[in-house]
């Protein structure tokens, strides 16, 4: 039987442990500081064992699935690698890149398996907007924009786009098929805590055809959460909050091809995009999805969708949109792969 120990039971850790143990997944520990948090695990789960500090059971588990503050993730993924230990953390996967380089050549010298979570590389309906893009029923992409806006959830550790923008950046990735190679970023702490609070990024990728916009928010009474893919003949657009039952929509947007390839307006006034079709979605919650994808990775070898590479990826970009932020140019993101030595 698998032993999995879940570091952190805050929100996202609490959503670990439901989905491990409705899946009898294995043996479940769960690790906090919090006594009262554990004590909500004791009472929720009886039975389940709990720890305060996670070395108290790296000795006695195969993996460790890491849910705390961000900005303990080297740490607790550094600990658990030398313990032998397969690793699946939630994103963002470190705060420095130099981190992450460190840990990935830790994880490939231990022989584990090390996972980021990027819940949306597992969510069925990117998984279709990915297939509608690669079967070009869009035509050629022309940009990418989403909003990812709440009131709230803030934190002390990162910004609004560390913790909101990795989402929009994995579902970027996976339809354009890479990372982007320079961002152009705005942020603002209106809040005055110290941490910005409103963001917008400016994404440019190889294909300079393509653009990809991104604004995220902790200050917006709205919540918001869409995401569309614009191409030449007919766009996407996924909601999973206005219609989580036909969360992925695709609408016409072919008026420019009929107007011929010299028009000056794409969209003419007067002219409305009309829906096509709403493909049936598969029902399955992404972060099972998520989590079985880890321990299919663990059991076959292989390696995972969202790997430690792609959390890195993930991270250079922030770091470009923190640099442009702060000194309002575009920042080149950082390519290289000198992680893998």
């Amino acid at each position: 039987m698998r032993r999995l120990a879940v570091a952190g039971c805050g929100y996202w850790g609490n959503n670990l442990v439901r989905t491990l143990v409705r899946s009898q997944a294995g043996e479940v520990i769960v690790v906090d500081r919090n006594a009262a948090a554990l004590r909500r695990i004791e009472t929720n789960y009886p039975g389940l064992r709990t720890a305060r500090e996670l070395e108290e059971v790296l000795e006695s588990v195969d993996a460790v699935l890491i849910a705390t503050p961000p900005h303990t993730h080297a740490e607790l993924i550094a600990k658990s690698i030398d313990a032998g230990c397969h690793v699946l953390v939630e994103k963002p996967f470190t705060t420095s890149s130099a981190d992450g380089e460190r840990l990935i050549g830790a994880a490939r010298r231990a022989g584990v398996v090390l996972m980021v979570g990027h819940t949306y590389d597992y969510h069925p309906a990117v998984i279709e907007m990915e297939r509608i893009v690669r079967r070009g029923d869009l035509g050629e992409l022309r940009y990418l924009d989403s909003a990812r806006l709440s009131v709230g959830g803030y934190r002390d550790d990162v910004n609004v786009m560390w913790d909101m923008a990795p989402h929009d950046l994995v579902i970027m990735r996976r339809l354009i098929g890479s990372w982007p190679t320079e961002v152009s970023a705005w942020s603002s702490d209106h809040s005055g805590l110290g941490m910005a609070d409103i963001a917008s990024m400016r994404l440019q990728f190889a294909s300079e055809r393509v653009v990809g916009y991104i604004r995220t928010s902790w200050l917006d009474p709205v919540k918001v959460r869409r995401f569309t893919a614009v191409g030449d003949r007919r766009m996407t657009v996924f909601n999973d909050i206005a219609d989580p039952l036909a969360p992925l929509r695709i609408i016409d947007s072919s008026a420019d091809a009929r107007l011929g390839a010299g028009a000056r307006h794409p969209l003419p006034p007067g002219y409305e995009p009309h829906l096509i079709s709403a493909p049936p979605i598969d029902a399955t919650e992404p972060l099972a999805n998520e989590v079985a994808h880890f321990l299919d990775c663990i059991d076959s070898g292989a390696t995972p969708r969202s790997d430690g590479a792609e959390g890195l990826a993930a991270v250079r970009v922030l770091e470009a949109a923190d640099e442009s932020a702060r000194t309002g140019r575009p920042v080149t993101v950082r390519q290289d792969r000198s992680y893998a030595s």
